[in-house]
């Protein structure tokens, strides 16, 4: 049986409707991100979850119990918000002592519990500090010990890195993992940040208009996305127009360039000759050749321009115009210098990282550079 269940949600405000129908299964001791972009629908499930918002229809079960009318106070729940929120007239350990108070734990029972607390989440000797004596990592970790402090049955998690500077939301993103592996206590987690999602949950389950797009393990989510949207959102993608011939897909500006369907992970097989897809392909799984290159007969070979370049670190990411459309290549740093604006460039993919989806008849226009750039941070 799950541990927490969703069952038919809804969520309106007036005529808006910001939750359509969802439902989700977690089992006790996941660790489950909600991913999308502002709007999607992911704080207001969490909302609804914690008994802060009312659900409009369905129900939440949590260990079988049907909580959806209980209280916010009686659900037994600990929430960390993107803003800290801890109470800046009482010091670090008064804040996590907060809920203990409630629960009427013995005096001596607070002190213990406030130091085992301090320790989990590396402050410990840092009790005695008030909010403002404090960097926001350090108020953070307060604002997750304070919510850990009563043992909820539930630890809930509102984009609390998204304040912080990169180098602290990596170390506090890690630190969060690991304190709820140590706990093996049921998490989830709202983000907007894809990186965030990937890297520390046992599941993702990205959201777009209200409605579940996709869930599965962050692998699936990353290799083998079943909706544009979902490919489009995480990482970059990019998305190659094409036409299924019943037995491969002929690239649509490259009519003799055809990707065998052996080689491809379709959402449906049984697509009707004619169809429109888009086929689907990571910028790092393409290799810009050079010179003297033999290529595997099983890859697929497209040609283009080189329209700009964006250093990225460890790769430089170029944008190469291929006939009506705009392909993303991630080439690495050393290997880079070669391959300038204005260059043309053959690029090859190797069939077995390709993904095809079906789609309507598209109205191709190109896309610029900067949109690409943009998509891919």
């Amino acid at each position: 049986m799950s541990y927490l269940e969703l069952i038919h949600l809804f969520k309106s405000y007036g005529s808006v409707t910001a939750v359509q129908d969802v439902n989700l299964q977690i089992p006790a001791g996941e660790f489950i991100s909600l991913l999308g972009p502002s709007g999607c629908g992911k704080t207001t499930i969490l909302r609804m979850i914690a008994g802060f918002e009312k659900a409009t229809g369905g129900s939440i079960l949590l260990e079988g119990q049907d909580i959806t009318h209980i209280p916010a106070n009686r659900r037994d729940m600990g929430m960390v918000f993107q803003s800290y929120s801890l109470f800046p007239h009482m010091t670090a350990g008064q804040n996590i002592a907060f809920g203990l108070r409630v629960k009427r734990l013995s005096h001596g029972q607070q002190r213990i519990r406030i130091h085992e607390m301090l320790d989990l989440v590396g402050l410990a000797g840092m009790g005695d500090r008030y909010p403002h004596q404090m960097s926001g990592g350090q108020q953070q970790r307060i604002a997750l010990a304070r919510a850990l402090a009563i043992s909820p049955r539930l630890l809930l998690l509102d984009e609390p890195l998204s304040a912080l500077d990169a180098k602290v939301r990596l170390q506090l993103r890690n630190e969060i993992r690991r304190i709820q592996q140590q706990l093996g206590i049921t998490t989830l987690f709202v983000t907007h940040d894809q990186e965030e999602a990937l890297s520390i949950s046992d599941r993702v389950i990205v959201m777009s208009q209200g409605r579940i797009d996709q869930a599965g393990t962050p692998e699936e989510i990353y290799l083998t996305p079943n909706t544009a949207f979902t490919a489009s959102f995480i990482g970059a993608m990019n998305q190659i127009p094409g036409i299924w011939e019943g037995h491969q897909v002929r690239v649509s500006t490259h009519p003799d360039t055809h990707i065998p369907d052996e080689f491809l992970r379709t959402q449906a097989m049984d697509l009707p000759k004619g169809a429109h897809v888009l086929v689907l392909v990571r910028p790092e799984s393409i290799t810009v050749l050079t010179p003297g290159s033999s290529i595997s007969e099983n890859d697929n070979l497209l040609s283009g321009l080189v329209t700009s370049r964006i250093f990225l670190g460890s790769v430089v990411r170029l944008s190469v115009l291929v006939g009506e459309f705009y392909l993303n290549v991630d080439v690495p740093t050393g290997q880079a210098e070669q391959f300038s604006s204005g260059h043309l460039v053959q690029l090859e993919f190797p069939a077995d990282q390709c993904r095809v989806l079906a789609i309507a008849p598209p109205s191709v226009q190109p896309t610029s550079p900067q949109k690409q750039a943009r998509s891919a941070v």
